[in-house]
């Protein structure tokens, strides 16, 4: 009788000991699937946050060395925005008063920003005054603005001002 209660104890602690065994590995699967799905989303979002940085590196460049296309654009047949004239880094201010004139949506289609909010700004770096501005100004809210500077001359009929060209986005 001793030994069969002796037995008895025996399976019931390695039932116990089997059950908290498989209660730790659903406990590890558990939390190895949590901070993998942690890691797969950071993931993501830095991959997502660096592609956004190259489309506005590539679009600010483009806005500063381009004329755009067609060439002679305006606010009814532009399919992509460009600022300069016959030289790079020298902008128009017909071009850019012609941006001023878009529709945001509209603008941000042409500039490829779908799902995204940004502004831009040309500042006159001498004087530290804001030439232009346009966009969504409610970029202080975001905790994921990207900006991009370039720097270029503003032909202003008269004379050309030493002037930056600011580009931010965020998600909205």
């Amino acid at each position: 009788m001793k030994e069969n209660n002796s037995l008895k104890r025996k399976a019931q602690l390695f039932s116990v000991d089997v059950g908290l065994t498989f209660l730790v590995f659903v406990g590890f699967i558990v939390i190895f699937t949590t901070l993998w799905n942690q890691s797969v989303k950071q993931l993501d979002e830095s991959l997502e946050k660096q592609n956004l940085q190259e489309k506005i590196f590539y679009y600010s460049d483009y806005l500063v060395r381009t004329k755009g296309y067609p060439e002679n654009w305006n606010n009814s047949n532009v399919l992509l925005i460009g600022f300069a004239g016959n030289n790079e880094n020298v902008l128009l201010t017909s071009k850019i008063d012609n941006f001023m004139l878009l529709n945001y949506s509209f603008a941000k289609n042409r500039m490829n920003l779908e799902g995204n909010e940004f502004y831009l700004k040309i500042i006159d770096v001498i004087h530290n005054q804001t030439l232009y501005s346009y966009g969504n100004m409610s970029y202080q809210d975001s905790k994921e603005l990207i900006q991009i500077t370039r720097f270029c001359l503003v032909n202003n009929t008269s004379k050309l001002i030493p002037s930056k060209l600011v580009l931010g986005v965020w998600k909205n």
